[in-house]
């Protein structure tokens, strides 16, 4: 069969790996493409000669496969006697290669592991200068290192200190921030490379650079399983076929979205999980990578990958599930701390269960401010207040509208897309705007046209848009694999049943009656459904004492991450600081504080650990006045409003990347 688009779009913008990724087996790759048949075909001989020809031929490709897949997938033999070839040193600043070249001339299949290989990274547009790209080895099983040969292939993206237009001078260069966006399952590369259309199209690492003044080289990575890096979660093989699943998901809604027929929705939702989890463990290829993409071996990736980029400590800021990976990191690497601050932060030793049983303490909270903001503010700022005269009445005529979608969805024709108004977009969409204030008064408005008969502005917001191909493959598959895969508590042997499904459901709506339900599905999936366990999991209890103190941020409403834990957290490692910050939404980049944004920056530039107990005020309300903006500030204030913003777009593309992943 030819390569299908989504390989050939890789095999196009990302030369350092053979987009036709060699699937595994417990014994070995399966070889055979149209490539090596057409690199197999020899022009007719006579019959005297035909002996000698078939035999150089067969001796030539076992040659030419032995250099080019089978080094890559299962390692050479310099990896694993751990002695290693001569090979270049490559710089990101002054390698680049033009067009389109086979692995081997870029010498990824010579480089040690722990080593960068820098390529050119394609398309100019979406990779602008002075973006780097590049790809580093690293053992596939580090819980067996020495024993097995096979290499990951981890995808990097590097944006130099102060950028083309101010490069930083060599000496004033820190070293290099690198960033985790979340997930589990977030792609660092597509983090990176987000562009802020409001801001000329700029890519997100210079908003990076400009929050720290230049002091940072940015660099960020696909962790194992996902995007760019080998090896990838697919267990459809084509982003196409799953557009099924998605489909089918989408027709089911959410749970209990049907009155009368929860049990059948539970049924469904256990059905849905069951297929997933089968498709993944019949595919020979997924089943035996799955046990390599944990947090745990995304940990030593970071090690490996702090010091080739010359740092003998990591400088890290992960944010929601990246809290889980650079305490995991921190834990088990105290020694190698320089700066690590974690940002919404997950209570990671239930996350290390496979519970997530202790995410939505606060969700409620953040859902009733949303009611109370708008009614503080009048209806010049939030036109819904206009429909009830208290937080709580107002509260109720939003469940009304909820509940009567049950029975009875709304069409929706004059959208950009026709389609109906159901519960479940309506749930959808609250859930969503509750990770960003700034959402709100636009949400807003659309409650209000709705409850006038017009949801046509909702639709086109929060509808359920065309399917189409993203440009980058995409693997939601990735992010159970690897939740569950890092799980310590091992799943049943038996499906759950619907009643045991129904009390693992209940014990969540007891922190949020609402939301409990959208947030059961890791749970149910890891502890009944997913069996893989990845090779090596973290079973340390997050008190090591690291050479620089964390530090953990969280906030008043966290709807995902409750505040609370970045305080757990802190107190678990031993001179780690938590911040608080008042306020809603997700992470404390959620609402602007100058407060955070100059703990982070002290933090990060000049070594300032912030003392105990700090609680940030946040600038502004959720519903500012009409007519109040940042134009109104003074001059003065220009380079002060330049970080707030940069803030805010980091804040966009951490949202965009977990909204999806529900972390």
């Amino acid at each position: 069969m030819p390569l299908s688009d989504e390989k050939q779009f890789v095999n196009a913008h990302y030369h350092a790996i053979d987009a036709n990724l060699p699937r595994a087996t417990l014994d070995g790759p399966l070889a055979d493409s149209d490539g090596d048949q057409r690199r197999r075909r020899t022009k007719k001989v006579p019959m005297h000669r035909w002996v000698a020809v078939l035999a150089f031929t067969i001796v030539y490709y076992v040659c030419l496969r032995r250099a080019d897949i089978l080094e890559r997938f299962l390692g050479d033999r310099s990896d694993r006697n751990g002695h290693h070839h001569h090979h270049h040193h490559h710089h990101p600043h002054n390698h680049a290669i033009s067009g389109l070249k086979p692995l081997h001339q870029t010498h990824f299949a010579d480089a040690a592991r722990g080593e960068i290989v820098w390529h050119d990274c394609g398309d100019k547009d979406t990779y602008p200068a002075p973006l780097k790209c590049g790809r580093m080895k690293a053992p596939l099983d580090y819980a067996n290192e020495q024993g097995d040969g096979r290499n990951a292939e981890i995808s990097i993206i590097f944006y130099p200190a102060g950028g083309d237009a101010n490069p930083t001078p060599k000496e004033e260069v820190l070293g290099t921030l690198i960033t985790n966006p979340g997930g589990p399952g977030g792609s660092g590369v597509g983090f990176m490379t987000r562009k802020v259309p409001e801001r000329n199209n700029t890519v997100l690492a210079a908003k990076f650079d400009t929050i720290f003044d230049g002091r940072y080289n940015i660099a960020s990575f696909d962790p194992r399983g996902v995007g760019r890096t080998f090896p990838r979660i697919d267990c459809w093989n084509a982003t196409e076929k799953s557009y099924i699943s998605r489909i089918e998901n989408d027709a089911m809604g959410i749970l209990y979205s049907h009155p009368g027929g929860e049990d059948a929705e539970i049924g469904a939702r256990i059905a849905s999980n069951q297929l997933l989890t089968d498709l993944c463990h019949t595919n020979p290829y997924t089943a035996e990578m799955v046990k390599f993409v944990g947090t745990t071996a995304v940990a030593r990736d970071m090690q490996l990958l702090h010091r080739a980029l010359g740092d003998d400590k990591l400088t890290y800021w992960g944010f929601s599930y990246g809290t889980v990976l650079g305490s995991t990191f921190a834990d088990r690497h105290p020694d190698d701390v320089h700066r690590l601050a974690i940002d919404g932060v997950v209570d990671v030793p239930n996350y290390m269960q496979g519970l997530w049983s202790d995410n939505l303490k606060d969700t409620d909270g953040d859902f009733f401010g949303f009611f109370d903001e708008c009614v503080k503010a009048g209806p010049e700022a939030c036109k819904f207040s206009s429909q009830a005269t208290s937080a709580k009445k107002l509260q109720h005529k939003y469940m009304e509208l909820l509940e009567s979608l049950k029975l009875y969805p709304r069409p929706v024709v004059d959208a950009d897309v026709p389609q109906l108004l159901t519960f479940t977009k309506l749930l959808e969409a609250t859930f969503t705007i509750l990770y960003k204030p700034a959402n709100w008064p636009k949400f807003a408005d659309q409650l209000n046209d709705i409850m006038n008969g017009n949801a046509t502005a909702f639709i086109n917001a929060y509808g359920d848009p065309v399917y189409r191909k993203p440009d980058v493959p995409e693997s939601e598959e990735a992010n159970i694999a690897i939740a569950c895969g890092d799980a310590l508590l091992e799943s049943t042997d038996e499906p759950i049943s619907i009643a045991k499904a129904k009390k693992f459901i209940g014990s969540l709506e007891k922190d949020s009656g609402l939301f409990g339900q959208m947030f059961s599905d890791h749970g149910l999936h890891c502890l009944h459904s997913w069996k893989p366990r990845s090779t090596q999991r973290h079973y340390g209890d997050f008190t090591s004492k690291t050479s620089f103190p964390i530090l953990a941020l969280g906030n008043e409403f966290d709807p995902v991450t409750p505040g609370r834990y970045a305080d757990k957290m802190a107190d678990l490692f031993p001179n780690a600081v938590s911040v608080q910050r008042k306020g809603y939404g997700h992470c404390t980049l959620s609402q602007p504080s100058k407060c955070i944004e100059k703990i982070l920056h002290d933090y990060f530039v000049d070594g300032v650990v912030p003392k105990k107990g700090i609680n940030c005020d946040v600038d502004g309300s959720p519903f500012p006045a009409p007519g109040k903006n940042a134009s109104s500030l003074g001059v003065q204030d220009t380079r002060q409003m330049e970080i707030s913003r940069a803030f805010a777009d980091i804040h966009d593309a951490v949202l965009e990347i977990n909204t999806r992943r529900r972390l």
